[in-house]
């Protein structure tokens, strides 16, 4: 079949979407001109894989036509315009599904229809109950107060309609307030979004954020936004903290101070907010090279609070739980993270959740020294993302020198600095200090297997491994250092 881009999607379609889906074409308010039904169904014999080698156009062809006589070019063409229909349908479907989980959006669309109807009566009804639609995941972020902005700016305008002047100025201001919110929150953010950036080597362009953050007078707003405008302070003053925590990176007393404030203020944002805001900590955590047991104690809040995954219906992001158990491993938490592994897998995308478990389990086994058991699962590991590569690289070469296969160990060293010089999906100081690692253990090799060792070459090694960013890959070299010496 040629057109991919037809079955990528419905590839990606869970079961009961692509029921949903299956009714939804099947509407004729929807599916307006040709029947695509016949085709869909058709289709759905080959879900979910669509990697069947019958299916191809001229197959499609003959089941929906079997009357007709096969004549490859205009059969091609006609199957090539029915797939081209029914994928423009599947994304007005998308469209369908994302609006249903916008409360805000579909909110501010009736509201707005009704007030261009001037049915003010029903306006002011649905205007007067928007806040009693259940909780908003997404409160106190940027998306949250560009949809309030939405709502107070469609009440001012049906206030204008309605010759309602008292109440137009005062939703003209409610609405500049949370579209002012929005943008200082945007501001205050970019500074912690630039880690991200420089993770990845990305450098970025000249913006107006920067010139703004540079001249605004926070000494002086701030103040005066507690006094007037209580209600958005504490937002305010979070973001503020995380823009000051990012700015000046070695002063933790700022990292400590939004750690409370974010203990002090949970209720007033949602859960995927407080997701959000406490990746942000773990992120400056990693960044500054936090200890091990400040990064668990945050892990176990999250793990607690339950804002370790944005929403229910979404997966345990894999970095994260990568993160967990990495941190778990190198602070002895043994159990702990036996605990974790049994208890949140299942959260894991059915696409990596075995992997997952393999590669939990094989740091669980080198930290509790079971080497040949750590290797073992590194055997039934399967993954081609860059980040988990690197992780098994450096575990293995662990694992190699606590077990004695040196050969094989210094093998491992050549194609990990090979990886690292031609590869440019990492940053210069991750690929630096994963270097720096690799040459410290291959100096380890050299001087395990050498009896006449000089003192001077441990002392020498010990200060290049207090220089490696990674504080359990720095700790890790000491202790074998000290254990030689």
């Amino acid at each position: 079949m040629t057109d991919t881009k037809l079955t990528n999607l419905l590839r990606s379609f869970s079961p009961d979407e692509f029921k949903q889906f299956g009714k939804f074409v099947d509407s004729a308010y929807h599916n307006k001109g040709r029947d695509l039904s016949h085709l869909l169904k058709i289709l759905k014999t080959f879900y979910p894989e669509f990697n069947d080698k019958n299916l191809n156009n001229e197959y499609l062809f003959k089941k929906l036509f079997p009357e007709k006589k096969y004549v490859k070019l205009l059969a091609e063409n006609l199957i090539r315009t029915l797939t081209s229909h029914l994928f423009r349908i599947c994304k007005e479907f998308l469209i369908l599904l994302e609006l249903e989980s916008r409360k805000s959006t579909k909110q501010y669309l009736l509201l707005n229809q009704l007030r261009k109807r001037r049915l003010y009566k029903e306006f002011d009804k649905e205007f007067d109950n928007r806040d009693n639609q259940g909780e908003d995941i997404s409160k106190g972020s940027v998306g949250y107060f560009v949809n309030e902005f939405l709502l107070d700016a469609v009440k001012r305008d049906c206030s204008l309609n309605r010759d309602d002047f008292s109440n137009s100025v005062e939703y003209t201001v409610r609405a500049s307030e949370n579209i002012l919110t929005a943008s200082l929150i945007s501001c205050f953010k970019f500074e912690d979004e630039k880690n991200l950036a420089n993770a990845y080597n990305i450098i970025p362009r000249s913006n107006m954020l920067q010139p703004l953050l540079e001249h605004l007078d926070t000494d002086k707003l701030l103040p005066a936004i507690k006094e007037n405008n209580p209600g958005y302070y504490p937002y305010i003053e979070i973001f503020h903290s995380i823009y000051m925590m990012n700015k000046f990176r070695d002063n933790t007393s700022y990292y400590f101070s939004l750690k409370e404030l974010l203990k002090k203020h949970s209720a007033i944002f949602g859960r995927a907010e407080n997701y959000v805001l406490w990746n942000i900590l773990l992120t400056y955590c990693g960044i500054n090279r936090m200890n091990s047991q400040e990064v668990f104690g945050i892990h176990k809040h999250i793990l607690e609070n339950g804002i370790y995954k944005l929403s229910d219906k979404e997966d345990f992001h894999i970095v994260l739980f990568r993160n967990i158990v990495l941190n778990a491993s190198a602070t002895g938490e043994y159990k702990w993270l036996e605990q974790f592994i049994e208890k949140y897998s299942d959260d894991l995308h059915d696409n990596h959740r075995e992997n997952m478990k393999a590669y939990s389990m094989a740091y669980l086994h080198f930290a509790k020294a079971e080497f040949e058991k750590a290797l073992e699962y590194i055997l039934k590991i399967k993954y081609n993302l860059f980040l988990f590569k690197l992780d098994l690289k450096i575990l293995q070469l662990k694992i190699y020198y606590e077990l004695g296969y040196y050969e094989e160990g210094l093998s491992l060293v050549a194609s990990t600095l090979s990886y690292l010089k031609s590869t440019d999906e990492l940053a210069p100081f991750i690929k630096q200090s994963i270097g720096e690692y690799a040459k410290c253990l291959r100096e380890l090799i050299r001087i395990r297997t050498n009896p006449k060792t000089d003192k001077d070459d441990l002392s020498s090694l010990r200060l290049r491994a207090q220089k490696i960013f990674y504080p359990n890959l720095s700790a890790w070299i000491m202790d074998k250092i000290e254990a030689e010496g």
